[in-house]
C-alpha cells in the first residue's frame, strides 16, 4: 500500500466541528472591486487553479495574485484551488512555499483538490493540504463539492466511490446552491479544450445523466494551461439543467495571458450569485467576463455553521 493511500485511510476518522460562520458587511475599506449591487453581508470565494510553478521566476505569478486579493479585494472568506497545486513530484519545498506565499492573501479558509501534477507524489498533497481526495463544504444554504483526480494521468479519474459521494450530495440537497469543483473537464461543457482526450474527465457521462435530473449551479475546473480564448471559458448548458462551467485555469501566467482568477460573490438574502474574472497584472477585472446565476433560492449563510463532511464524518481543517 502506498504512504499517500495510508495516510488516507488516516484522515478518514474524524469528529464532528462546526466552523464559525465568517461573513463581511459591505462597506468595508476595500470594497471598490466588489459589486456595486452587492448589498449586506457577503460570503466572497477565491477561485483558481493551476499554481504549478516551473522555475523560481514562476513563483511571482502567484504572489502577484496573492498581493492583488490582499489589497484590493474586499476580505475573501475562502479559496478554491482546482489542482495541480505543484508541478514536479519533488514538491516539498514547492508546498512549502505555496503555504506561506497564499499566506499573503489572509484568506481564513482554503478548500483543495489534487490535480494530475499532485497526484505524482498524492502522499505530500496529503501532508501539506491535510485533505483527503474528495469532500464537501457546507456554508449556510451553499454546498461546495471537491473531487480531486485519483490517479497520476492526464485526464481527470474519479472512481466511483467519489461520483456516489457527489451524486448523493447533488440528489438530497436541491434546495440549496451548489458549487461542483474538478480538476478537468466534462466534455459536455462545451468548454474550450473540453472534448480533447487529456483535458476531460473519464466517465462524465455519470455525472450528466445525474445533471440531467438534478441541479448544480456551478461547475469549476481547470487543467487546460494552454491559451484560450476568453468567451469559450464559461458556458451554460440547457440541457444539463443549465448548469455554468467555468474553467478557472490558469493562475499561473501562460504565454499570451495574464495572471488570472474569478472571484466569486454572495451575498446574505440575494438569490444570485455573481462570478467576476480577475486579472492580477493590472489589478482589475477584465470587461464583459462577470456572469451572474440565478440561485434557486436566496443565499443564506447562516442556515447552520460552515462544516467541511469528509467520507466517514467531519473536521474542522487545521
Amino acid at each position: 500500500m502506498k504512504t499517500g493511500k495510508i495516510l488516507l485511510v488516516i484522515i478518514s476518522v474524524f469528529f464532528i466541528v462546526p466552523l464559525p460562520v465568517f461573513f463581511h458587511a459591505s462597506g468595508g475599506p476595500s470594497d471598490k472591486a466588489a459589486p456595486d449591487d452587492a448589498k449586506g453581508r457577503e460570503f466572497i470565494i477565491w477561485a483558481h487553479s493551476d499554481i504549478q510553478p516551473q522555475n523560481m521566476k514562476e513563483r511571482d505569478h502567484y504572489r502577484i495574485a496573492a498581493l492583488d486579493i490582499k489589497e484590493n479585494i474586499r476580505p475573501v472568506n475562502a479559496a478554491i484551488v482546482a489542482g495541480d497545486i505543484v508541478q514536479y513530484a519533488e514538491s516539498d519545498e514547492d508546498f512549502r512555499w505555496i503555504l506561506e506565499t497564499r499566506g499573503i492573501a489572509s484568506v481564513p479558509y482554503w478548500y483543495e483538490i489534487a490535480g494530475n501534477h499532485d497526484e505524482r507524489n498524492i502522499a505530500n498533497y496529503f501532508k501539506y493540504m491535510k485533505k483527503p481526495l474528495y469532500y464537501t463544504v457546507a456554508a449556510g444554504n451553499l454546498l461546495i463539492i471537491l473531487l480531486s483526480d485519483e490517479v497520476n494521468s492526464s485526464p481527470s479519474e474519479i472512481s466511483d466511490h467519489a461520483f456516489h459521494w457527489w451524486e448523493k450530495w447533488v440528489m438530497e440537497n436541491q434546495d440549496k446552491t451548489i458549487i461542483t469543483v474538478t480538476h478537468a473537464q466534462l466534455p459536455e461543457s462545451g468548454l474550450m479544450f473540453s472534448s480533447i482526450y487529456r483535458s476531460k474527465v473519464l466517465g462524465s457521462e455519470r455525472f450528466t445523466e445525474v445533471l440531467k435530473k438534478y441541479r448544480v449551479d456551478l461547475w469549476l475546473s481547470g487543467h487546460t494551461t494552454s491559451p484560450a480564448i476568453d468567451s469559450f471559458n464559461d458556458n451554460s448548458v440547457k440541457e444539463l439543467n443549465n448548469t455554468l462551467f467555468i474553467n478557472i485555469s490558469s493562475i499561473r501566467r501562460e504565454p499570451g495571458m495574464s495572471v488570472r482568477s474569478r472571484i466569486i460573490y454572495l451575498s446574505e438574502n440575494s438569490d444570485e450569485m455573481i462570478i467576476k474574472f480577475r486579472d492580477h497584472d493590472k489589478k482589475k477585472f477584465i470587461d464583459g467576463n462577470e456572469r451572474r446565476i440565478k440561485l434557486r433560492a436566496p443565499f443564506s449563510g447562516r442556515g447552520g455553521t460552515p462544516k467541511i463532511y469528509y467520507p466517514g464524518g467531519t473536521i474542522i481543517p487545521e
